[in-house]
């Protein structure tokens, strides 16, 4: 009688470890992940990434970088996803943030060909190199870059018809004086995320940057 109580209990047990374990598998895969991505539940993912429930290398990267305050260093992380993933769906993610990426530093022509042209990409994701990090903070939605303040100027009057808050935000690159056009000052990520979604549903391009 003990013997059959014993391998009863063992049993549900049992049941229950693996009723856990499958939990924990389904709440990081790949299928939740890119669904959570699409639903635009970025505070979900940032839980899974901060907790260390994402166990491939690919989408770990990728989540990371969705958080990363330096706009260069995250294109770094988004590139090692992507020669990490053989995922066909986080690979178009990745063409995505890396075009917003050039089309927010005015290389129009480049954001568009990141998304039609494999090799392409594939030329420009293996030329990253590890950024120099940035101390700044307050974030916001990268829209435009020049080396003329005129033309920096002519953007933001026209986007100032769709948006509000828009600035202009003088940077130093190598030397150069760079003048950036910026929608918001967000105190968090999660909300610039949010906004860069609603940003692209009016078929406009960005890329989240600190400063």
């Amino acid at each position: 009688m003990q013997k059959h109580r014993f391998l009863f209990d063992l049993v549900i047990l049992t049941g229950f470890i693996i009723s856990v374990f499958s939990g924990v598998i389904k709440g990081q895969s790949a299928k939740e992940l890119a669904d959570l991505y699409e639903n635009q539940q970025f505070l979900k993912l940032k839980d899974y990434y901060e907790n260390h429930q994402i166990y491939d290398s690919d989408w770990k990267l990728f989540i990371g970088a969705l958080f990363e305050d330096n706009a260069d260093s995250a294109v770094m992380m988004f590139a090692s996803a992507y020669k990490l993933s053989q995922n066909k769906v986080l690979n178009r993610y990745v063409a995505e943030r890396i075009s917003d990426y050039y089309y927010a530093r005015g290389y129009y022509k480049t954001s568009a060909r990141l998304l039609r042209d494999k090799n392409f990409l594939d030329e420009i994701i293996s030329a990253q190199r590890e950024p120099e990090r940035s101390n700044d903070s307050g974030y916001g939605i990268q829209v435009g870059a020049f080396s003329n303040y005129e033309n920096a100027l002519t953007l933001k009057n026209k986007t100032l018809k769709k948006y509000r808050n828009v600035t202009i935000v003088n940077k130093e690159s190598n030397g150069d004086s760079l003048f950036l056009v910026v929608i918001g000052k967000y105190s968090n990520r999660e909300v610039a995320e949010k906004e860069l979604q609603l940003l692209r549903s009016s078929n406009m391009n960005g890329f989240i940057i600190q400063y």
